[in-house]
């Protein structure tokens, strides 16, 4: 499945970007040599036709267009003889193995393109194809050539480049002996896709290209956004470079975190380095939203003038975009329309952004914020805004938030995002603000006000853009979002689970026990974390009174080769009574009264493992009190911790033994979680989505419907709310999925007594996805919501959120 290869590749290949030295490309020459790139991933079952539709637009009845579609084409595999090119170790006969077959699907591509020629005009120039070079491992300490009996230690980089050019030899040398009469030999794909400096490859990479280019072959590389020196591709060497944006499978279908800002990020970052981007797609765009995401990509390319330059294009990998690309009629919910707009893109087609722009021209406000007044028009019907912006200075950044007051037909109500940590990328940052809906469902809106504001002494961003996100996985603001959530099914404790069950409520556990690794290694029984897709944790530590707070230290690892890495976007928000969250209802979701300033990253080497560093990131605080502090950041892979310290002005640790709660769950890797299981942090994050697909599971807590069940979401401090709101995805009979005949909803007080239940039918009529909802009494000061749906029939319910308003 297209995103699990992207999923995997991506959560293994992961650190920092490292600027490289520069480096001169012999071939630089040939980078217009061609426009846009197919990536094609060899598929035994894959068919004459099959290969034809990869060359060729093909109409409603599946019959052919005349429309070529790309001028060069990128032939690799995900694995060979099961073992996977990019980090497994190769041995000799797995490298012949790997070429014939790469050569033997260069030759049905030369044969696709001759009968297509025969039938329709031929294309402009012969498809220049680019063969795929596996990683060479520097872990493989003996391989045997093919028609050599020595054995080579590529742990030697002389021996590892020795090896590579036998393979760059075989490139050349079977291209010519291939006799194509319509391809044309572009040159060698590097298929791994970081350049780790633990593993020397930052210069093997650089000797890579230089033979290469002796050798008359031009290089393409795609490396992931968040793997080492993805940014610094050309200065290695690299004749083509398309960084992976990640979009398509670290979004909030996949448990991370990207947004369409993303996009802009890579795109303007991209066109400055005089390079395209890659084109992702999703599950080959079969829901709208894995179609908008396609949309995007194309259309943003566009706007940042990204497209000008070589592109790559990824549509899956076995039974990919093009195979399934019979017609119409035959191709699964929303295809065609992502097959169709990529096809007019790469036709010279321009694509409408999809996002809504709104202006930003705010009058200053009375006591020092900025405002900014919105009137949707008709058919505009967002779920959220999105800031994208910078800082001037990113040592000293904008501390604020974004507040947004939304009148609809129905009522109106307020929601905001608290800007308390920097970016993943230098110079791009954005906060999302979920909208409020209303109790009777009457969500038209009639206007929106955005207000911006900051803490004293901080300056203010530099606005690249206010967007209106309506063409995305729905969202909606909540009270409950960053709270911890409990359902049936719940994932499975990972490696580095807490000596407590710290998701499921506060208890003092390893963050907070004052034991920190002696050597600085990871692999002890004291380090807790998560394995993320560029995904969000958090960590809410209750003091137990006020202290005025100097620092925060977060005591962690650093270690590429085990795919253990530095937390990134880390930020502090200081609570004066309750645990601060990042984004909410105004007045009922506990917001900060200070957040810490930049981190700062002090290292340490670990003693015996050259490939470690134990490290201790540090956030400042300037006059600020309070008893909760809620410690968040981001990570790929695994983000693992030893502690977070807390200091008050005195420079006393304060929250030493005192306990906390953390989301999501410290679990096994997300590809070996147990399906629809919850994670604390599922149920509260935000995202509504109607659409039950295998490919969105990691989205849904599941309930059998034959047994029926209770999820909950639980805090510590009451607020009052007027309505709770139980989401589920649309009845499906395809994967069995279907609605609750009714579902009984409670509420928990201040006295955290549980009250009757309400027994509510859902409703398919209101808002963005099926919903049960309780209208609490007016005196209600709530702690909790708790939501059972009844056994006795067939299939599953999937439960996507749970909200309060």
């Amino acid at each position: 499945m297209a995103s699990a290869r992207r999923l995997v590749a991506l959560a293994l290949g992961i650190g920092l970007i490292v600027a490289a030295t520069a480096a001169t490309s012999a071939a630089a020459t040939q980078r217009t040599s061609w426009q846009r790139s197919m990536l094609v991933y060899h598929d035994a079952s894959r068919t004459d036709a099959a290969w034809q539709r990869h060359l060729m637009r093909v109409d409603g009845n599946g019959r052919f267009t005349g429309q070529w579609l790309f001028d060069a084409a990128i032939l690799t595999a995900s694995s060979i003889n099961g073992k996977d090119l990019m980090y497994a170790e190769l041995d000799g006969q797995d490298l012949k193995a790997l070429l014939d077959q790469t050569f033997a699907d260069a030759a049905r591509l030369d044969e696709a393109v001759g009968e297509l020629a025969a039938r329709y005009s031929p294309p402009p120039a012969p498809i220049r194809v680019s063969i795929t070079v596996p990683w060479f491992n520097p872990g493989n300490h003996g391989l045997v050539l093919p028609g050599s009996s020595a054995a080579l230690d590529l742990s030697d980089p002389v021996q590892r480049i020795t090896a590579t050019d036998w393979y760059l030899d075989q490139i050349g040398s079977r291209a010519t002996a291939a006799g194509w009469r319509n391809l044309a030999l572009y040159g060698a794909y590097y298929h791994h896709e970081d350049a780790v400096e633990v593993t020397g490859d930052a210069t093997y990479v650089k000797q890579f290209n230089i033979e290469a280019h002796t050798r008359g072959l031009s290089t393409v590389w795609v490396p992931g956004f968040s793997g080492p020196n993805a940014l610094s591709g050309t200065s290695l060497g690299f004749d083509v470079v398309n960084v992976q944006p990640g979009y398509a499978f670290l979004n909030a279908q996949y448990e991370g975190d990207v947004d369409g800002s993303r996009l802009h990020a890579i795109g303007a970052e991209s066109a400055k380095r005089h390079q395209a981007y890659e084109y992702e797609v999703s599950s080959a765009g079969e829901s709208p939203y894995e179609r908008w995401i396609a949309h995007q990509y194309l259309a943003v390319a566009e706007e940042t003038g990204a497209t000008a330059y070589p592109q790559v294009f990824f549509a899956g990998t076995a039974d990919d975009m093009f195979d399934a690309m019979t017609g119409q009629a035959s191709t699964t919910g929303d295809r065609w329309a992502t097959y169709n707009d990529l096809a007019d893109y790469l036709a010279g087609g321009t694509l409408r952004n999809l996002e809504i722009r709104v202006p930003w021209a705010p009058s200053a406000q009375a006591d020092g914020s900025l405002q900014q007044v919105w009137m949707p028009a008709a058919g505009q019907n967002p779920t959220a805004l999105r800031l994208d912006f910078g800082d001037a200075d990113s040592s000293h950044p904008w501390q604020g938030t974004l507040t947004v007051r939304v009148n609809r037909r129905g009522g109106s109500g307020a929601a905001f995002a608290q800007r308390s940590g920097a970016g993943e990328m230098l110079g791009y940052d954005s906060l999302q603000v979920p909208l409020p809906i209303t109790q009777d469902g009457d969500d038209a809106i009639v206007s929106v006000t955005v207000t911006m504001s900051r803490q004293a002494g901080s300056p203010w961003p530099y606005v690249q853009r206010l967007v209106a996100v309506q063409y995305a996985l729905p969202v909606v603001a909540s009270g409950t979002a960053g709270e911890t959530s409990s359902a049936p099914i719940a994932v499975q404790t990972g490696p580095h689970a807490d000596s407590v069950p710290s998701s499921l409520g506060y208890a003092a556990g390893k963050l907070t026990d004052e034991n920190i690794s002696p050597t600085g290694a990871w692999n002890w029984d004291g380090a807790m974390g998560w394995n993320l897709f560029d995904g969000r944790f958090s960590v809410s530590i209750d003091l137990g009174s006020r202290y005025p707070i100097a620092s925060v230290d977060v005591i962690t690892h650093l270690d590429q080769s085990a795919a253990v890495n530095w937390p990134y976007g880390l930020a502090v928000d200081i609570g004066s009574d309750c645990a601060p969250r990042d984004t909410g209802i105004v007045g009922e979701t506990c917001q900060s009264v200070g957040t810490a300033g930049p981190p700062t990253l002090t290292t340490r080497p670990v003693n015996g493992s050259p490939l470690e560093t134990a490290g201790t990131f540090s956030l400042p605080v300037a006059d600020v009190s309070g008893q909760y502090v809620t410690v968040s950041g981001a990570g790929t892979g695994w983000v693992l911790l030893d502690q977070i310290e807390v200091r008050d002005s005195s420079g006393d640790i304060v929250s030493a033994g005192r306990p906390y709660t953390v989301t999501p769950t410290p679990s096994v890797q997300q590809g070996a979680r147990t399906a629809y299981a919850d994670d604390s942090s599922r149920l509260v994050d935000d995202v509504v989505n109607p659409d039950f697909r295998p490919q969105y599971s990691q989205m849904f807590s599941g309930i059998s419907a034959t047994t029926g069940g209770t999820v909950q979401v639980t805090w510590r401090h009451a607020h009052r709310m007027s309505f709770a709101t139980v989401w589920m995805a649309d009845a499906n009979p395809g994967y069995a999925v279907v609605l609750p005949a009714n579902v009984a909803i409670q509420w928990r007080n201040q006295n955290n007594h549980w009250q009757v239940a309400g027994v509510v039918t859902p409703t398919t009529t209101r808002g963005p996805s099926p919903n049960a909802r309780l209208v609490l009494p007016g005196y209600a000061r709530v702690t909790g919501i708790r939501a059972e749906l009844p056994g006795g029939s067939q299939g599953w319910y999937m439960l996507s959120e749970i909200s309060s308003q």
